[in-house]
Order: structure tokens, then C-alpha cells, then sequence
């Protein structure tokens, strides 16, 4: 049930002209997750989860296909892809 409202939110969004983001952060959403939410209109649908294996810093997805990634564990992985 929660992914069809999920789907519903998206489509709610989109209709009235804003956006669906979902806020990924590594730990209990403070107030920097507070401040990212913040940066969003009141047209769009904002989503924090908490996600521990990001192990600091934040993912932010936009409709579900544009993805910034300032999590810690992705500079690991570009670390060490290297």
C-alpha cells in the first residue's frame, strides 16, 4: 500500500505543478534535513527517509530519476574506484 500512495503523492504533485523529492539522509532527520526540506515549494511533495548505510551526508531524488548524492558513502566509492 505504501508504494501506491507514494505513486499517488508523485502524480498529486505533478498535477498542481511541483515536484516529488525524497530526501535520503544517514541519521534521524535534524536540521539539516529540515533545511534541504525547506528549500522546496509548497507544491512539492517532500519525503525524508533515514537510511544509516549512507553513513553521513544526504541523497536527494527529484521524480524519481534525478539523483544528488552527497552521501559519504558515495565519496568512498569514488575513493576507491580509483
Amino acid at each position: 500500500h505504501e508504494k501506491i500512495s507514494l505513486e499517488i503523492e508523485k502524480l498529486m504533485s505533478k498535477k498542481d505543478g511541483g515536484i516529488f523529492a525524497s530526501i535520503e539522509v544517514a541519521k534521524k532527520a535534524g536540521a539539516a534535513a529540515k533545511k534541504l526540506a525547506g528549500l522546496f515549494s509548497e507544491k512539492d511533495v517532500v519525503k525524508i527517509n533515514i537510511l544509516p548505510e549512507l553513513l553521513a551526508g544526504a541523497r536527494i531524488l527529484i521524480n524519481g530519476e534525478r539523483e544528488f548524492d552527497f552521501s559519504f558513502k558515495r565519496r568512498l566509492k569514488d575513493l576507491f574506484a580509483k
